[in-house]
């Protein structure tokens, strides 16, 4: 009875630059919009230090204050906006990876000796081609968001 040969373990950032070449242009995206979207979280902060600060200077409700609190409310807005458009974006890079993931690793099990292709389970198996897979596309993301 053979065994199988190992499976190839590439570096963390071969692997994760290879899984960014694979769709450059979306993983560019992602990762440029991650940029704003943690900036967004400051803003509101800032805002509310001038809404304050004129308070204490001026200790009555003036057009500045009322223009400052609709500038609060439009930053809540544009900060879920790009929350949002920013976790359809990971959730389309996650399907590539995940997608390029799981093809590479179905051709490699098909190229092996047909008797026994993987020492593993057939549970193991399906676990390796799933949750594996959605760890490391996971990882991706959070990686893409740490660079903002």
């Amino acid at each position: 009875m053979s065994t199988a040969p190992p499976l190839a373990r590439p570096s963390t950032l071969r692997a994760l630059w290879r899984m960014a070449a694979y769709k450059p242009g979306l993983f560019t995206v992602d990762a440029l919009l991650q940029i704003p979207r943690q900036l967004a979280f400051l803003i509101p902060g800032l805002i509310i230090r001038e809404c304050f600060n004129l308070l204490t200077r001026n200790a009555r409700v003036t057009p500045e204050l009322w223009w400052l609190l609709v500038l609060l409310v439009a930053s809540g807005l544009v900060r879920v906006t790009l929350i949002y458009v920013s976790a359809l974006l990971d959730q389309v890079v996650q399907n590539y990876g995940g997608a390029l993931l799981r093809t590479n690793l179905f051709q490699r099990i098909l190229r092996l000796p047909g008797a026994r292709a993987l020492p593993y389970s057939p549970g193991e198996t399906i676990t390796r081609l799933g949750g594996d897979v959605s760890d490391i596309t996971t990882f991706v993301a959070e990686v893409l968001q740490l660079f903002g």
